[in-house]
């Protein structure tokens, strides 16, 4: 698939030059022939078919992520300097038109999920047009690259990169009306670095999920994969040195995973370990309002908060036991906004070690 072009072998952050990997990228999306024959983007658009066809129905499916990274090929380096051609662009579109038209015919409601060229994790544009289907969810990577050539460098340097990649693609994703989540980010175990990606997505208001869950994973490039890990070998128990708990002490946090109404805001302060949000009971749709049944549920993990936690309601109230992990709030039918603060009662289960180039640390 490659031409005999040479191989370069310089690893992930290398594919962009070299040039067995950009001829075989091309030779993709130009549908080369397969051994038997068929084009071999049209292999991968009935495996998604045959994938959407399996999974169908499936409770717990989030989605189908078409591609992860998706590389440019031979203008790469030009659509690092966000003058991609044209061309460069239509053909990953017209991937994803032909990929979700295959998955919409077996499945007809799971969100596809689909992004911009691998370029747009240094923060530029996707550059893509309207979504491939109906029920689309844009998602991006995202990570501090500067980590790769200095492991300690100050967080600063990395808020460039951070601050572009999530701006990018809110553009994108407000331009047509669709939601976005953050679908990597981590990759060490700088603590600072993590909690710097989920205060981002925080404020953006979108989900994300973190590279990696476990230490063992073959599609990493990293020299010691367990530094990427939360869980470093999930075949053993998963307790002990068996997880990285700084990592998780970063990562973990309260979020509002379910909201009866429209979502106003919500922060977490990390030198407080104090929570708080607020929503309306009205629908987003504008279709009226959530009744006084209809619960908003906020996780409370407890390592931020111990075994029981202090919660202060306005607009609603409290129907959850105490001290639960998911704390359910209702409104009071009165219409007016809720308002929730939720604060610990004891120590944290959980407090982090100091981290080379970070302040503010919780626990410091």
């Amino acid at each position: 698939i490659d031409d005999g072009f040479y191989n370069t072998n310089a690893g992930i952050l290398g594919a962009g030059t070299n040039p067995a990997n950009n001829q075989a990228i091309q030779n993709f999306f130009a549908n080369r022939p397969a051994p038997d024959g068929k084009g071999i983007k049209d292999h991968f658009v009935e495996m998604w078919g045959h994938t959407a066809g399996y999974l169908a129905g499936t409770n717990g499916l989030a989605g189908y992520g078409i591609i992860n990274e998706p590389h440019e090929g031979w203008p790469y380096l030009l659509c690092q300097l966000n003058i991609c051609p044209p061309g460069t662009t239509k053909k990953l579109e017209d991937l994803y038109k032909d990929t979700g038209k295959a998955i919409r015919r077996e499945d007809a409601s799971t969100p596809v999920v689909y992004s911009g060229y691998l370029t747009t994790i240094f923060g530029t544009p996707p550059n893509l047009g309207e979504p491939p289907v109906d029920n689309a969810m844009y998602n991006y990577n995202t990570y501090c690259l500067a980590l790769d050539a200095w492991p300690q460098v100050p967080l600063p340097f990395c808020d460039p990169q951070i601050n572009a990649t999530a701006e990018q693609s809110r553009l994108y994703a407000e331009k047509y009306d669709i939601p976005r989540v953050i679908t990597e980010f981590g990759a060490t175990t700088r603590a600072d670095v993590l909690q710097r990606q989920t205060d981002e997505a925080r404020r953006q208001r979108i989900g994300w999920y973190h590279w990696a869950y476990m230490g063992i994973d073959p599609a990493t490039a990293a020299s010691n994969p367990e530094d990427q890990a939360i869980v470093k070998d999930p075949r053993k128990p998963i307790e002990g040195d068996n997880v990285q708990w700084a990592t998780l002490a970063a990562l973990e946090e309260p979020y509002p995973q379910s909201v009866a109404g429209t979502p106003e805001t919500w922060n977490y302060d990390r030198g407080s370990q104090t929570f708080t949000a607020r929503w309306s009971p009205q629908r987003a749709d504008g279709t009226g309002s959530f009744t006084t049944t209809d619960a908003t549920t906020i996780w409370v993990p407890e390592a931020n908060y111990g075994s029981d936690y202090v919660v202060e309601v306005s607009g609603g109230r409290v129907v959850s036991a105490p001290g639960a992990r998911k704390l359910l709030v209702v409104s009071d039918g009165s219409g007016s906004p809720v308002s929730v603060t939720v604060r610990p009662k004891n120590p944290p289960a959980l407090a982090l070690p100091p981290v080379p180039g970070s302040s503010a640390l919780p626990g410091s």
